[in-house]
């Protein structure tokens, strides 16, 4: 089973690729984010909602 990591972030997610860049701009890792469960919830576009999964 591959490994994932689940997070939240406010302001965007970002996970450095190692700690020598502090701010995390330079070698982040690739990420995808999807809406929170309940913003889905409020959604009448089913369409969207089967291609999210």
């Amino acid at each position: 089973i591959p490994k994932i990591m689940v997070t939240d972030g406010p302001s965007g997610l970002r996970k450095q690729a190692s700690s020598a860049d502090a701010l995390g701009l330079n070698q982040s890792v690739e990420a995808i984010a999807f809406p929170s469960s309940a913003l889905m919830a409020s959604s009448f576009n089913v369409d969207m909602l089967y291609e999210l999964g």
